[in-house]
């Protein structure tokens, strides 16, 4: 079975340590959650997991289940994402002024078989490529619920569904690995409900993997099959919920003390 592992990952910037020597994996088809007070270095393990940071010490590697093990070390973003790596980040970033069907299409772009040449002439291979394109991207939106608002521009709906127009728009990159950040942040219940049911239909619709960061418990609490617990940079637990619910290092550093 497939899985990332990583190995001894420590992350520094100048004289503060971020990340303290992380030794775990995550497995196929899991939906692990990331979670600990502000500061606990969850956003720079993103980060390294992503190719936006390069790990101070240590190393990621990934087994495919081709039986191919791929270090992440020296690599782009762009060669992570092909690998099948995507991510969303805490503030939504979606072009707003394009459509729905261009945002999800910009995301599907590395996959694009054309060169310039034939964009800038218009061949056959460029309308064909479009045409596949446009048809795929209707059907990501239908997964979602968005496929009848597929010609607005995504700066006019609603937070929740630029929440979930942005998660759709990573999945169309081709990605096996989706990492969450943070995505019921600015939410109200109503949304976060419906985050919860969009979670669990992605997953299992797309054979996913997931790894979130979230402040929400009642929704790690409900989606996720594992838990991680960071707390000033280090691993204090990694366990099913229910498990990390009763943990008294947890709860004294992050759940709060029990009344």
């Amino acid at each position: 079975m497939a899985h990332l592992k990583l190995n001894h990952l420590s992350m520094s910037f100048g004289g503060i340590k971020a990340m303290h020597d992380l030794n775990f994996s995550i497995e196929e088809g899991e939906i692990l959650g990331i979670i600990g007070p502000n500061g606990a270095g969850k956003t720079t393990l993103f980060n390294c997991l992503t190719g936006v940071y390069v790990p101070s010490e240590g190393e990621i590697v990934f087994h495919d289940n081709d039986g191919q093990t791929v270090s992440f070390k020296n690599k782009r973003m762009d060669e992570i994402t092909k690998l099948g790596f995507a991510r969303t980040f805490q503030n939504i970033r979606l072009f707003n002024q394009s459509t729905l069907l261009d945002n999800i299409k910009i995301g599907m772009n590395q996959k694009g078989n054309y060169n310039f040449i034939d964009a800038l002439l218009r061949t056959s291979r460029y309308y064909d490529t479009e045409e596949e394109f446009n048809r795929e991207a209707l059907r990501y939106l239908e997964i979602v619920g968005l496929s009848d608002r597929a010609e607005d521009l995504a700066g006019n709906l609603s937070y929740g569904d630029q929440r979930r127009l942005e998660i759709v728009r990573a999945i169309a990159t081709g990605a096996k690995y989706l990492f969450l950040d943070e995505p019921a942040a600015g939410m109200n219940g109503t949304e976060t409900l419906e985050l919860k049911s969009l979670i669990r239909t992605i997953h299992e619709h797309f054979n996913l993997t997931i790894v979130l960061i979230e402040h929400d418990m009642g929704l790690v609490m409900d989606v996720c099959d594992r838990l991680l617990v960071l707390n000033f940079g280090k691993q204090i637990a990694l366990d099913v919920p229910s498990a990390v619910q009763k943990d008294e290092v947890v709860i004294k550093a992050y759940l709060g003390e029990a009344s």
